[in-house]
């Protein structure tokens, strides 16, 4: 039980201290008989199964401990009261291994950073066959001068950025529909195997890096998108973010360089099957808001023919060098 001695300003206004625990409910008190008391996690897991725990198995799972106050609406008060047991960053870790299953999804994403806005929607893939298929307006990515269509078939596959032009009367692009950049021309380094290896990882992964922050909390429930959710909040270092999800040090310090250092917050919603509806990371000077509208199993994100591409991956590198020096 918790002190009973208050120090000055402790007590929220028209709060009483209050010595031992009051018994307060409605009605009579259920029975408890460890005997017959079942935990079950099934829906949309990992193998699509169903998993069960006894009192036994489920008081063995590891509890976090907190000593905190207790402020009553019915005005009674508790100071330093230890509470006990199984905290939200937990159930974010759940999201992350859930949400890994599925392999794929449908989002729209908005990325706002430097003044400027991206908006995509499409296919996002992650697993063995990691990649993306968006559409992106044309406007947005600077490539009007090489297409009359209001929006920009853009894949990533294998390292590399693909994107839906015009066929042009002259140049590397005479002829072809695509336009090829690999990631290390647009990045640098060794960039093209990272981001590929970063996209593995599923859309949530970066979530289990908020299990080192003690101020991960529930935000309470909300409609989003027309969905039921409940809303979670947390905040951990960039590097944090990225430690053990399989980014490299070189990406690592890429995404310092664009997004900046620091602490990054991020917001997720999550539904009745503990799957993302949106999410929310704020990193630095950037912010990047992804709505999943759907998942849906095994997805291959198809390279453009090759016949049909122009590859400016050295052109871009060249341009890229010259506008550093």
């Amino acid at each position: 039980m918790g002190r009973y001695e208050r120090r000055e300003g402790e007590l929220p206004p028209g709060q009483r201290m209050q010595r031992g625990w009051p018994v307060t409910h409605y009605g009579p008190v259920p029975r408890f008989k460890a005997d017959r008391w079942e935990f079950r996690v099934f829906g949309a897991t990992a193998d699509g199964g169903k998993t069960c725990w006894n009192h036994e198995q489920f008081s063995a799972l590891p509890y976090d401990s907190v000593v905190a106050d207790f402020h009553c609406v019915t005005r009674f008060s508790t100071l330093d009261n230890g509470w006990e047991g199984i905290a939200t960053r937990e159930v974010l870790r759940q999201v992350a291994h859930t949400t890994d299953a599925k392999q794929s999804a449908q989002i729209t994403t908005t990325t706002v950073t430097m003044g400027r806005t991206l908006t995509m929607s499409g296919t996002y893939v992650w697993g063995a066959h990691a990649g993306f298929d968006l559409n992106m307006p044309t406007a947005q990515t600077g490539m009007s001068a090489l297409t009359k269509a209001s929006t920009i078939d853009t894949r990533f596959v294998n390292g590399a950025y693909y994107y839906g032009v015009q066929p042009q009367p002259e140049g590397p692009l005479k002829g072809k529909h695509w336009l090829r950049v690999d990631a290390s021309a647009v990045l640098g380094g060794d960039s093209s195997q990272a981001v590929q290896q970063g996209m593995q990882q599923n859309p949530t992964a970066g979530l289990s890096g908020l299990a080192t922050s003690p101020d991960t909390k529930k935000l309470g429930a909300e409609t989003v998108d027309g969905k039921a959710t409940r809303h979670y909040r947390g905040s951990a270092d960039m590097s944090a973010l990225t430690k053990g999800d399989g980014t490299s040090s070189a990406e690592q310090k890429r995404l310092s360089q664009a997004f900046g250092s620091g602490d990054a917050t991020i917001d997720v919603w999550v539904d009745a099957q503990n799957l993302p509806v949106r999410m929310v990371e704020v990193i630095g000077n950037s912010k990047v808001t992804m709505d999943f509208k759907s998942f849906g199993g095994a997805r291959t994100i198809v390279v453009p023919p090759a016949a049909d591409t122009a590859d400016v991956t050295k052109q871009v590198a060249r341009n890229k060098a010259a506008s550093t020096t």
